[in-house]
C-alpha cells in the first residue's frame, strides 16, 4: 500500500521557486502579493492536493482562523445569498465559519456570542435582531474585537455594511409615477424593523416630492410578522377598504407575489388595473404568473465585502487596545423591470 505524504508550503515552495513565506501569504489571499503569483501558487496548489493543516497553523500563530457569524433569522433568501458569499470568500482564504441562529431572543443571542467567544473565533459578522438594539455587541465593540454588522445601523460605534433602502423606496415609487400611477399603496410586514421602516421613509418621500399627498394613500403593516398569512390577509384588508389605489408598492417579494394572487383572485389584472412592485428579487421572481418588477440588492458583493472588512480587521490587529478604523459602507438597490409593472 502507498503512503501519501500530506503537501506542504515548503513542499509548493521547493517546486515554484518561491520563498515559503510567499507561499503563505498567496495562499492567504494577501493583497501584496502580486495577483499573477497568487493565482500560479493557487494553481499549483490545487494540482498537488495542498490543504492547509489548521491545527499546526493555529499553534503557531496563536489563531484559530475561526470567524463566527449570528443570525436572527434564516430564512430570508437574499440572507443566505450573502451568507454563501461570506462563507465562500472565508474558506477560500483558510477560514472556517461556525453559524449561529437565535431567533431576535436577546438571552440566546447572548449565550451565543459567549460561545463563538469560547471558541476563540477570530471575529464575528453580526446579523442582529432589531429587538434587541445590536446591544448584545456593544461590549465587543468597546473592546475593539473585530466585529462587523450587516443592515443594521447600532448606536455604538461599529463597522457596518448596508443597503439604502430608502433610496430603495424612492426608486420603487419614482418608477410608478414614471408609468402614471398616482394612487400608490404601501403593504409590508416586519414594519418595526430598519429594513422595512427606510424602504416605508422611500416611499413617503418620493410621494411628497411628486406632490402626492399620502394620507390619501392605503397604508398596511404587520410590525414584526413577514409570513405570507400576513400579506394575504393585509392585501384583502386593502381591498376591503374601499380605498382607491392603482399600484402597491410591496415591503418584499412574498407580499408582491401574494398580492399579485389575491388581486387575480378578485378579477384585477396586474399591472392593467393595478401595478404590483417587490423588493429583494428573489429566484421566483421572474418566474412568477405575472414576473415580478422588484429592487435588487448586491448580496454576493455585500457578503464578499463584509468578509474582507472583518478579515482587514483581524490582520491589522483590531482586537487589540488600539482603536480600529471603522467603516460605513452603503450599497444602492438596483430596479429591475418585469410584467407585474408593465414595460
Amino acid at each position: 500500500e502507498i503512503k501519501m505524504l500530506k503537501v506542504t508550503t515548503y513542499d509548493l515552495a521547493k517546486k515554484l521557486g518561491y520563498a515559503q513565506a510567499t507561499v503563505s501569504r498567496a495562499l492567504r489571499d494577501d493583497p501584496l502579493i502580486a495577483s499573477e503569483t497568487r493565482r500560479r501558487i493557487k494553481l499549483t496548489a490545487e494540482k498537488l492536493g495542498y490543504s492547509p493543516n489548521l491545527l499546526a497553523r493555529s499553534l503557531y500563530t496563536g489563531k484559530t482562523h475561526t470567524i463566527g457569524i449570528t443570525l436572527a433569522g434564516v430564512d430570508v433568501e437574499v440572507t443566505m445569498r450573502m451568507i454563501m458569499a461570506f462563507e465562500k470568500k472565508a474558506a477560500a482564504c483558510g477560514y472556517r465559519v461556525f453559524s449561529s441562529y437565535h431567533d431576535g431572543d436577546s438571552k440566546r443571542e447572548n449565550r451565543d456570542i459567549d460561545e463563538l467567544i469560547s471558541r476563540k473565533v477570530e471575529g464575528i459578522l453580526a446579523l442582529p435582531s432589531e429587538r434587541n438594539n445590536c446591544l448584545n455587541y456593544k461590549s465587543l465593540s468597546e473592546k475593539s474585537f473585530p466585529i462587523v454588522m450587516v443592515d443594521m445601523e447600532p448606536q455604538f460605534p461599529a463597522t457596518t455594511i448596508l443597503v439604502d433602502h430608502l433610496e430603495g423606496g424612492k426608486i420603487a415609487v419614482n418608477h410608478l409615477l414614471s408609468l402614471g400611477r398616482q394612487k400608490i399603496a404601501f403593504v409590508c410586514g416586519g414594519f418595526m424593523s430598519s429594513t422595512a421602516q427606510g424602504r416605508y421613509r422611500g416611499w413617503k418621500e418620493a410621494c411628497h416630492q411628486a406632490g402626492v399627498n399620502i394620507k390619501d394613500l392605503p397604508f398596511y403593516s404587520s410590525d414584526i410578522d413577514c409570513s405570507p398569512q400576513v400579506a394575504y390577509q393585509l392585501i384583502n384588508k386593502l381591498l376591503k377598504s374601499g380605498k382607491k389605489f392603482d399600484a402597491i408598492v410591496a415591503g418584499n417579494d412574498v407580499f408582491a407575489a401574494v398580492a399579485c394572487k389575491v388581486l387575480n383572485d378578485n378579477g384585477m389584472n396586474v399591472p392593467n388595473d393595478v401595478a404590483v412592485i417587490g423588493y429583494d428579487d428573489i429566484s421566483l421572481a421572474s418566474f412568477l404568473h405575472t414576473p415580478l418588477t422588484t429592487l435588487r440588492s448586491p448580496m454576493d458583493q455585500i457578503g464578499e465585502t463584509a468578509f474582507e472588512k472583518l478579515l482587514g480587521m483581524i490582520d491589522n490587529g483590531s482586537n487589540s487596545p488600539k482603536t480600529p478604523k471603522l467603516e460605513r459602507v452603503v450599497f444602492k438597490p438596483e430596479l429591475v423591470i418585469r410584467e407585474s409593472t408593465g414595460q
